[in-house]
């Protein structure tokens, strides 16, 4: 198996490093990616939407699997150690895998920024 997953890592990480690309350039409200810049794996990416609380858009997009912590503290409901030591809010953290498609992160994009601008009305 660890073979295997070595021949294909090159190409999984292009391919989840596109779809993350294709999220950002599909999301219609203004964002910020929290640790820009610094060594992560491609199809990991944690957000901040501008004005949106991250705990009541993950409970507006159910149908997505995306979280407020990590992979391992996703069901504690706490917000990312990690964001909370660089001093930043919550987060959203999403994530793409080989059998992710192009399809699902359009209908991601799409979802997020629906709930994101429900939100963003609502604090109106």
């Amino acid at each position: 198996a660890s073979a295997v997953a070595a021949t294909r890592l090159a190409g999984d990480a292009a391919h989840v490093a596109g779809l993350a690309r294709r999220l950002l350039d599909r999301l219609g409200v203004p964002f910020t990616i929290n640790g820009d810049g610094a060594p992560r794996w491609p199809g990991i990416v944690n957000l901040s939407l501008a004005g949106v609380d991250a705990t009541r858009l993950l409970a507006a997009t159910r149908e997505l699997a995306v979280s407020t912590g990590s992979a391992c503290s996703s069901t504690n409901g706490q917000p990312s150690h990690v964001l909370t030591a660089m001093g930043l809010g919550d987060g959203l953290r999403v994530s793409f895998g080989r059998f992710t498609t192009a399809v699902e992160v359009d209908a991601a994009a799409a979802a997020l920024t629906a709930a994101a601008r429900r939100q963003a009305v609502l604090a109106a």
